[in-house]
C-alpha cells in the first residue's frame, strides 16, 4: 500500500501554482462592454490569471477571457494600460488568454510587457528502514518578465527577449531578432537612431524610443 501511495504522489510532484493579490485603483472593460470602476486585483494562478472586483459587500470574479482593457494606478501611482491578448508559449507554460502591460501601441507595431509568477510545490520522499516513507513539501517561486512584440497582425506577437530568473535583471532583448522581425524595412535607419543616442535596447524607456521612432518613419 505504501508502494502505491509512494507511486501516486511521485505522479504529483511538480504543481504550478501562484496566488499573488494586491488591490489598486483602476477601471476594466468588459467584452459586453460593461465598464466597471473601483477596487480591482488581478491574481495569478500559475500563468492563469482572474480579476477581482471589490463592493461593498463581497466581490465579482471575471476570468481574463471575460476583459477587454484593464486600467490599474500602481501604488507608485504609476498609470498601467493592460489588453487581453492570446498567447500559446509551450516552454513557458503559457497556454491561456493574458493581460498584456502596454508599452507602445500603434497600428504598425505594439510593444508589451508580462510579468510571470509561478510557485512550483514539490514533495521530497524519505525512504526509511521498514519501508516507512516520510513525504514533506515545499516552494520554490520562479518569477520572469517578457517582452512581446508585434506589427500590425497580432497573430505575429513574439517573445523578443530572454525571459530570466531574476525580475531585476536587464531585459537582455533580442535586438538582432526585433529588427529583422519587425524593423527590416527600416533597420539601418533604426541601427542609426540606436547608435547615435546610444540607446540601450535592455532598457524600458530606451526600447520604447526605438519603437516610437520606428512607428514615426511609417507616418
Amino acid at each position: 500500500m505504501i508502494r502505491v501511495l509512494s507511486t501516486i504522489f511521485l505522479n504529483f510532484t511538480t504543481i504550478l501554482f501562484c496566488s499573488a493579490q494586491v488591490w489598486l485603483d483602476g477601471q476594466a472593460i468588459l467584452k459586453n462592454g460593461t465598464t466597471i470602476e473601483g477596487k480591482l486585483a488581478v491574481e495569478s494562478l500559475g500563468t492563469y490569471e482572474i480579476l477581482r472586483y471589490q463592493k461593498d459587500v463581497g466581490q465579482d470574479t471575471y476570468p481574463v477571457d471575460d476583459i477587454e482593457q484593464l486600467i490599474l494606478i500602481q501604488q507608485n501611482g504609476r498609470v498601467s494600460r493592460f489588453r487581453r491578448y492570446s498567447f500559446h508559449h509551450p516552454e513557458l507554460n503559457i497556454k491561456d488568454d493574458l493581460l498584456l502591460e502596454v508599452l507602445y501601441e500603434s497600428a504598425s507595431i505594439k510593444l508589451f510587457k508580462k510579468d510571470l509568477r509561478s510557485i512550483e510545490r514539490f514533495f521530497k520522499i524519505i525512504p526509511l528502514p521498514g519501508f516507512i516513507i516520510l513525504f514533506t513539501w515545499g516552494k520554490k517561486l520562479e518569477e520572469s518578465q517578457i517582452i512581446l512584440m508585434s506589427d500590425a497582425d497580432i497573430q505575429n506577437l513574439t517573445i523578443i527577449n530572454n525571459p530570466t530568473s531574476n525580475p531585476k535583471s536587464s531585459l537582455r532583448v533580442n535586438k538582432k531578432q526585433m529588427i529583422e522581425l519587425f524593423m527590416s524595412n527600416h533597420s539601418g535607419d533604426i541601427r542609426r537612431f540606436i547608435r547615435n543616442n546610444r540607446l540601450n535596447c535592455n532598457k524600458e524607456l530606451d526600447l520604447i524610443k526605438v519603437v516610437g521612432h520606428y512607428d514615426s518613419l511609417n507616418h
